[in-house]
């Protein structure tokens, strides 16, 4: 025996829908497509809104403090930070977001591709230093943070 409801003006009503919807493909959360399908946890990276790649990284380039699909972080330079990537993106058609830990303007960082070190599928460069009035800058050593965003194989 079921339940049977009733509006104010004592018009009976249809059971509320119990449908459970069905899981998204891993084609539809990259296409973000049929608002119908939920994306479950182990998809949800598929998701273009999604950062793929995320650091939280020391001064000395050596050490994350803490990150998600980061294979290694290694110093390439004085002020240079070379960032490889556990699970590739699918081409080095990606969006990368970096800034500097630091309470004090003057300094940025930036994807670097100034000394031939273009990202590729697999990693990228962040270069941080000081800005000095010239066309040069002055690479120096800072906590940084960087997040990647893309199609990934």
């Amino acid at each position: 025996m079921g339940w049977t409801f009733y509006n104010s003006s004592g018009q009976r009503l249809t059971a509320p829908s119990t449908t459970i919807p069905s899981q998204a493909t891993q084609a539809e959360a990259e296409a973000e497509s049929n608002v119908d399908k939920y994306i479950p946890p182990d998809l949800i990276k598929n998701s273009p809104g999604v950062a793929k790649v995320w650091i939280s990284n020391n001064a000395t380039g050596t050490t994350a403090e803490a990150s998600y699909n980061v294979t290694s972080t290694a110093k390439a330079g004085t002020g240079r930070y070379t960032i490889t990537i556990a699970t590739d993106f699918s081409s080095a058609d990606y969006a990368i977001v970096a800034t500097l830990q630091l309470n004090w303007a003057g300094f940025i960082a930036t994807p670097n591709d100034t000394d031939g070190n273009a990202a590729t599928a697999g990693a990228f460069e962040i270069g941080t230093f000081t800005h000095n009035n010239s066309t040069d800058p002055a690479y120096a050593n800072y906590e940084h943070s960087a997040a990647a965003f893309g199609d990934q194989s």
